[in-house]
């Protein structure tokens, strides 16, 4: 009961499995808590799930064998990763077959927007847009260049 008490003024719990962590029901939304077997912090989401506050992913990336690599720290994904390009060809706001996964996405409240999330080639001709439903948006040519990627955008999805 102390423990839980100290959590409500907003010091982080200290667990030392999973399954201590996910036993703790009671503690109120935004509680901080440092997991030692993962050696990952989490927080009590709105929904009542612990969500890490930050993580690191690689997506399949349009046009390449290759992966972005995506960071999250708190609400900020930063896209990085270093990529050879196939070909493309010229690509007009052409719909790419990768997604960004749930959880990764952009937010905003408009799923057909393109301005939400940004990734950009610096050696090529090219950018991707992600919206917030995960589809990413092509503008450009990459004509097979070798090139660093750059990018981001703020995220909700990994609250809920």
């Amino acid at each position: 009961e102390t423990y839980i008490g100290a959590a409500m003024k907003g010091d982080m719990l200290r667990v030392q499995t999973s399954a201590q962590r996910d036993a703790l029901k009671m503690v109120p939304e935004g509680t901080l808590l440092h997991n030692v077997a993962d050696n990952c912090d989490y927080v009590r989401t709105p929904s009542g799930k612990w969500a890490k506050t930050r993580d690191t992913i690689a997506v399949a990336a349009p046009y390449t064998s290759d992966r972005w690599w995506l960071s999250r720290e708190w609400d900020t994904v930063i896209v990085s990763g270093s990529i050879k390009y196939n070909n493309s060809g010229q690509q007009n706001h052409a719909t790419a077959k990768e997604t960004i996964p749930t959880g990764w996405r952009p937010y905003g409240d408009n799923h057909t927007g393109i301005s939400y999330g940004i990734i950009g080639a610096v050696n090529a001709n090219w950018c991707n847009f992600v919206r917030p439903d995960g589809v990413i948006i092509m503008l450009g040519n990459t004509e097979a260049h070798y090139s660093c990627v750059t990018g981001g955008w703020q995220c909700r999805e990994w609250r809920d």
